[in-house]
């Protein structure tokens, strides 16, 4: 994930564009917070500027606009080639996705233990589509 330093504190921002902050989630900052009884006015934002290889001067990437996403994956890539693979792509995550989602961090730990906090969550884990799949990212669309 990404992070950044403000006043002494780092602040992870990778999780917090794919599961977000404002309402109850298993981002790992979100349930920190919630833990401690804090809850923030939280500030949505419309997108941000990415800056890639195919596109260094940038562009702007609205959030939750998936349309826009993929005529900006095409215009960049190789058209509609490009975005069968992003297609891919978030096929090829959709079970792990799923099971992240399912497992709230604070349920995970490196002892023993982990079988009373993470038990409970393991049928969400156990889609027999993990780890069966690593060869499709790298065949050719």
């Amino acid at each position: 994930a990404h992070a950044f330093e403000r006043g002494g504190y780092t602040f992870g921002s990778g999780p917090s564009l794919w599961s977000g902050c404002a309402a109850p989630s298993t981002n790992p900052l979100r349930q920190v917070l919630d833990a401690v009884g804090e809850s923030p006015e939280w500030v949505q934002y419309g997108g941000w500027n990415m800056y890639t290889p195919e596109a260094p001067a940038g562009f702007y990437a609205a959030a939750g606009d998936m349309g826009e996403w993929r005529r900006t994956m095409a215009r960049l890539g190789d058209g509609e080639r490009t975005v069968g693979q992003w297609d891919r792509l978030l096929e090829f995550i959709e079970p792990l996705q799923r099971a992240v989602l399912a497992v709230p961090p604070i349920a995970l730990r490196a002892d023993v233990a982990a079988v009373l906090t993470a038990g409970p969550y393991m049928g969400a884990m156990a889609d027999p589509r993990i780890g069966f799949r690593a060869d499709l990212p790298s065949r050719p669309g």
